[in-house]
Formats: C-alpha cells, structure tokens, sequence
C-alpha cells in the first residue's frame, strides 16, 4: 500500500510539474530578460534619467539587430537592457523601490520620528501609488489602441523611485529648500523622460494621443512629489 502511494504521489507530481514547467519557464526568462543589465548600461541610464533633453534618439533596438539568436533572446521583439540603452529594465526600478524606503526611514530615524511601521507604511504606499500609475496608463495605452506589455510599464513607470532618492539625498545633504529644488528638477526630467519614451511607443494618432502621453508624464511628476516626505529633513 505505502509503494502504491508513493508510486501515485510521484505520478501526480511529474505530472503537474510538467503541466506547470513551460510557464515557469517562460517567466523565469523574462525576468532574466528585464534584469539583463551590466555597469555600463546602469552609468548610461542614470544618464538617460537625470539629463534626457540630450538625448537624440528614443527608439528601441530591434531583437535581431542585437543578435538575439546568439544570446537566447530570439522570443523576445526588442533587445535587452544591456545592449539597448533605451530598453526598460527592472533592476534599476527594484533597487531604487529599496533604497527610497531605506532613506525614508533613515530620515525618519535622524529625526528621531522612527518606528517599526515607517518602512511598512512607506513601501505599502509606494506599492499602491505604482500600481495605480501602471494600470492608469496601460488603460490609457488600451484607450489609444497601443498594448504595452506590463512589465514594460512597471519598468518605465518605476524609474520615478531613482529621482525619489535623489531627491531624499539632495534634502539629507542640502536641507528641505535642496529638496524642493531638487525634485522640480527631477520630476520635470522624468516627466520628460516619460514623454519621449511614450512618444515612440505610441503610434502617431488623433490629437488625443498627445494629450494623452502629456498626462503620462504629468502623472509621473504628480507621483514624485506625492511619495516624497520632505518634513523630517532639517529647514
């Protein structure tokens, strides 16, 4: 009876694995394809963030210009983050989601405002604010008739938590009034930056359409100067 069960539970589980295995696998790749970045492609990108208006062109790089063949990449239309500049990735995103909730709290901490809830209370409201800006404007992109994927979204939409440090570490260093000045700057870059990329992504259209990808770029500034807590930093 004990070989027969195990016989069966063994059966059952090579056989849910095999049903389950094709899409952990295609996940797993496209998480190594949004997280394909090097040194380099960061340096570049912190570029792209902080001085967009020098930027000349904002078109992606096609899979097979890039060699995708050669790298394992063939699934995928547009090239990984690490040969194409302009791609979004979702290491910079996370990283930055991490350390905007570090700053806070150590923020929190030098006022002597900490407590155990801070860090719960600012990654709990960053998560919400972002998910309501990737859903905003993949409702928006559906509107205008131009798909996205999601995690395209998430990339390009996550990119406002590097400004959000910038901006914490201005304040730490400069003060409130650095801060202030810091995120115009930065949340008039992003905004930028949110418009050339859209820009490209949506197909040329009615005049919606550019009131559309304005409102994108707006939502990102709305939405640095929402998660940012200035109020700790010393006047």
């Amino acid at each position: 009876m004990l070989n027969m069960g195990g016989t069966m539970a063994k059966s059952f589980i090579s056989s849910n694995m095999a049903r389950y295995q094709p899409g952990v696998s295609g996940f797993w790749a496209l998480l190594k394809h949004y997280f394909a970045v090097d040194n380099a492609y960061v340096l570049r990108k912190f570029k792209v963030l902080l001085l967009p208006v020098l930027k000349k062109s904002w078109h992606r790089v096609p899979a097979e210009e890039a060699g995708a063949a050669q790298d394992g990449s063939a699934q995928f239309k547009f090239a990984r983050p690490c040969v194409d500049e302009n791609a979004p990735d979702l290491y910079l995103p996370l990283m930055a989601f991490i350390t905007h909730a570090l700053i806070s709290g150590f923020v929190k901490g030098r006022a002597s405002n900490f407590t155990p809830e801070v860090l719960v209370e600012v990654t709990s409201s960053a998560m919400v604010v972002q998910l309501l800006e990737v859903l905003l404007v993949r409702l928006g992109l559906y509107l205008l008739g131009a798909p996205a994927a999601m995690l395209d979204l998430v990339a390009f939409t996550g990119y406002k938590f590097v400004a959000l440090c910038i901006n914490m570490a201005v304040g730490i260093a400069l003060g409130r009034t650095g801060y202030y000045v810091a995120l115009v700057y930065t949340g008039l870059m992003t905004a930028y930056f949110m418009l050339k990329t859209m820009a490209c992504a949506v197909p040329l259209g009615p005049a919606s359409r550019d009131v559309m990808i304005a409102g994108f770029a707006a939502l990102q500034f709305a939405s640095i100067w929402w998660l940012g807590d200035p109020k700790d930093l010393e006047p």
